[in-house]
């Protein structure tokens, strides 16, 4: 029998009918469901909606919230003069700089900075919002607790000018207190508290410079930094981060893009320019792909969560791993939310290992105060406050090594190696991205 005249084997059929069944198969993969991990979270008491936010703040949030307004409202009604910058850090007082004290705490402005510690000394405070599962971030709430701060230091620094320690160091003791008003809320609230915290530190370096504080302020004070560090500060935020942002996986498209006008800061309304080619690329996303994407996002959180729990060098390395996994990702197109929102939670951490870094500084140099106080003289090295001022020199998140210390004529530097990882013997920050490192300055 000729070859010729043998059945041909239709082959193109079978090859057709696999492509067909593997296309099937990845795509029920994509779309599976992440219900497995959000049973897990909700298992753990995690929240994992907005209304779970609102529930986790108690049922004293709505009086908090009350009372969040009249403080941010105290705190206004100082009015403080700003037409002259906070005076630099430094021994020599100058004339401007007790004019400038004399204009923030003169005797008209005497009875609203007793109001205003009239109504620190009240709460509950709240200032986050996630009634009838929305978010309602209050910027100007948030602006204005930044405002405390900034009050504070203003009373402190202008108390010092005028060789006041007792009112100064009721001030540095009631800034470092106000960045834990906001702690319990989404990556917003963590960002203010964190600038609060950085600006009660710099508060101390200027009153430290200039008057001395008795040992009872100092060790409260040192008590205050040990509680505004937080080392997992970040972590909680996060998990209420990611309550946040598993709403936004749950958005229509319209949705989505009324959210990505408000992050932009567009009016509610405005329309979003958009192309046949955009609209099918995210009903595929809507419907093949989203699934992947929250699955992706959540495993990513729950690796940065448990990284940021105890701050140090396996944190700083877990968040290098997870950046570089990001940029070399293969399958960037679906992961949308994962990429609009996750960059940020990383630089988030680089703030928090400074934050941390500065906060464990901020406490050694109380205890250097401390010890200054009782033996007239500084320390020639941080172990010497060991017991009786510290229980053991604080780590350098960065490294896992003890602060590092120097003596600079009357005052001193207690630093950590900052984020490039090289010792540059306590240079201040700087604006250039490297060549300096986390410092607490004393001159």
């Amino acid at each position: 029998m000729n070859t010729s005249d043998r059945p041909r084997v239709r082959w193109w059929p079978w090859v057709l009918l696999t492509l067909v069944a593997a296309v099937g198969i990845g795509l029920l993969f994509l779309r599976r469901s992440p219900d497995s991990q959000l049973a897990r979270l909700r298992a753990q008491g995690h929240p994992v909606s907005l209304e779970d936010l609102e529930r986790r703040l108690g049922p004293d949030a709505a009086q908090g919230r009350k009372n969040g307004l009249r403080l941010i409202q105290a705190g206004e009604n100082i009015r403080l003069d700003r037409s002259r910058p906070v005076p630099s850090r430094s021994k020599t007082v100058e004339a401007d700089d007790r004019a400038w004290a004399e204009a923030n705490l003169g005797g008209e402005r005497r009875a609203a900075w007793e109001q205003l510690h009239a109504e620190l000394k009240k709460g509950p405070w709240c200032f986050a919002d996630y009634t009838g599962g929305l978010f309602k971030g209050s910027l100007t709430g948030l602006s204005g607790v930044k405002g405390l701060a900034n009050a504070l230091q203003t009373e402190a620094i202008a108390a010092a000018i005028f060789g006041d320690s007792a009112r100064a160091g009721a001030a540095l003791n009631e800034g470092v207190r106000v960045g834990r008003l906001v702690e319990s809320g989404v990556l917003m609230d963590y960002l203010v508290r964190v600038a609060c915290d950085a600006i009660a530190a710099r508060s101390a370096e200027f009153v430290f410079t200039t008057v001395s504080l008795d040992d009872a302020t100092l060790a409260e004070l040192q008590r205050g930094f040990r509680a505004a560090e937080g080392t997992n500060a970040l972590a909680r935020s996060l998990i209420a981060e990611r309550a946040f942002a598993l709403s936004q996986f749950q958005m229509s498209l319209a949705q989505l893009a009324s959210a990505a006008n408000a992050a932009a800061g567009l009016p509610p309304g405005t329309a979003t320019p958009s192309s046949t080619g955009q609209d099918l690329a995210m009903t595929v996303y809507q419907v093949f792909l989203r699934n992947s994407d929250q699955r992706h996002y959540l495993s990513q959180m729950e690796r940065l969560i448990q990284s940021l729990n105890h701050v140090g060098p396996a944190s700083v390395k877990t968040v290098g791993d997870l950046e570089n996994e990001l940029r070399q990702d293969r399958f960037p197109w679906g992961r949308m939310l994962s990429r609009m929102t996750l960059p940020s939670l990383y630089k988030a951490a680089a703030k928090e290992f400074r934050h941390v870094t500065v906060m464990r500084c901020a406490q050694t140099a109380c205890a250097v105060e401390r010890y200054q106080l009782k033996h007239q003289k500084l320390p020639t090295t941080l172990d010497a406050l060991v017991p009786e001022f510290l229980e053991s020199v604080p780590e350098d998140p960065m490294t896992g090594e003890p602060l590092k210390y120097l003596i600079r004529g009357e005052g001193y530097v207690v630093y950590g190696v900052g984020e490039d990882g090289t010792d540059d013997r306590g240079q201040e920050p700087q604006k250039k991205p490297a060549g300096w490192d986390y410092t607490f300055v004393v001159e």
